[in-house]
């Protein structure tokens, strides 16, 4: 649940929408681009077309937002999108979950391994 690609991936995506508050969406993308060729929070290994946990957690998270992390958030998406890049992914909504409530980085590692742990149990 620690890996950088999996349970802790939603830090990275956190610590990218802190550098976007920071410097703006444009910017923050182009610094992570510059190196790499995805965003912290978008595509994802198994679901090719888009994740199915993002759209349910992102209406969940939305209210909670407020109105200029709520932009700063569908800004990103749109430049992502306008890049060509992946789709989001659950990360990145819990990566907004716990930055726009003022939960810790690692928080979102949290939600996702109980969340994890019940459907394992439900297994």
């Amino acid at each position: 649940m620690a890996g950088p690609l999996y349970g802790a991936a939603s830090q990275g995506a956190y610590e990218f929408l802190v550098a976007v508050e920071r410097g703006g969406a444009s910017q923050a993308i182009n610094d992570v681009l510059q190196w790499h060729n995805s965003l912290p929070g978008f595509g994802h290994s198994i679901h090719d077309e888009s994740d199915p946990r993002f759209e349910p957690l992102w209406e969940l998270v939305r209210p909670l937002l407020s109105e200029e992390r709520g932009r700063l958030f569908l800004e990103v998406l749109e430049r992502a999108a306008a890049h060509g890049l992946a789709p989001p992914n659950c990360d990145l909504a819990l990566a907004a979950l716990s930055w726009g409530t003022g939960m810790p980085p690692d928080a979102g590692r949290t939600i996702f391994t109980v969340a994890r742990i019940a459907g394992w149990t439900a297994h």
